[in-house]
């Protein structure tokens, strides 16, 4: 929507509206990622009134999720493919669309990657470690972010798929939030971002790096340029720190 309104108004925007459309709907993004030859898990798209037998490609167990919503609204995981369908309605509730995403279960660990990108190179900021809620229909739900994330060993192997990524979806300048999934087949993407991730991010990298991602994004907002010097860290090299974000949950009440 933001970037839409800029295109139409002539403002300043750091992504474009393709950008912004690839960092939102997951037929896009997954589009994108076959392009440039991003590890993701297997799938196939299921629409209305399809027979389970569409989804006979997928070894179970799934995951049916919708392709433009966000926080983990709609997403179970099912365990044939019947069951799929008949989640799909509840699935696409949390739609404007009429297909959802069924992809092949991938048993992992879950990090983000939080980085800005300046001038077309990616500057990581922090690895976090997901920590999930343990229930078996309704996965990824996350209650708290951890840093530094216990793999960290891995960086090298995650910032250069995460330059991928930023490729596959064109961005270029601003804030760059990958999820990633890692397991026995190695590491894949479950999905990207071109926003701040909503894990209270905004507090904890000025606090663990010096950059302050809030203010650069809100500067990029108004047409001004972030340049990469503003990204070296000003006293923090995130030796030391260590951050656990908790995620409350309210149930509904007066």
């Amino acid at each position: 929507t933001a970037a839409l309104v800029a295109q139409a108004l002539n403002l300043p925007s750091p992504i474009s509206v393709d950008t912004a459309r690839r960092a939102t709907n997951k037929r896009a993004m997954k589009q994108a990622f076959e392009r440039f030859h991003i590890p993701t898990a297997p799938f196939i798209y299921l629409r209305r009134k399809d027979p389970a037998e569409v989804l006979r490609g997928l070894e179970p167990p799934l995951v049916i999720k919708p392709l433009d919503s966000q926080g983990q609204r709609g997403v179970f995981k099912v365990r044939s493919a019947e069951e799929a369908v008949r989640r799909l309605a509840e699935t696409l509730s949390f739609s404007r669309e009429d297909t959802a995403l069924v992809e092949r279960f991938y048993p992992s660990a879950e990090v983000t990657l939080s980085a800005f990108m300046a001038d077309g190179r990616l500057h990581p900021l922090t690895l976090t470690d997901r920590q999930l809620i343990d229930d078996p229909l309704h996965i990824g739900v996350c209650a708290a972010h951890r840093y530094p994330s216990v793999y960290a060993d891995r960086t090298g192997e995650i910032h250069e798929i995460a330059r991928n990524v930023a490729r596959a979806l064109g961005v270029t300048r601003g804030p760059l939030y990958i999820q990633f999934l890692i397991g026995d087949r190695g590491v894949i993407v479950n999905e990207a971002s071109a926003r701040v991730g909503g894990a209270f991010e905004d507090v904890f990298i000025p606090w663990v790096t010096g950059f302050d991602i809030l203010e650069a994004v809100i500067r990029q907002a108004a047409g001004e340029t972030v340049l990469p010097d503003a990204l070296q860290t000003k006293g923090r090299s995130g030796a030391g720190c260590q951050v656990s974000a908790q995620l409350t949950f309210c149930r509904p009440g007066t």
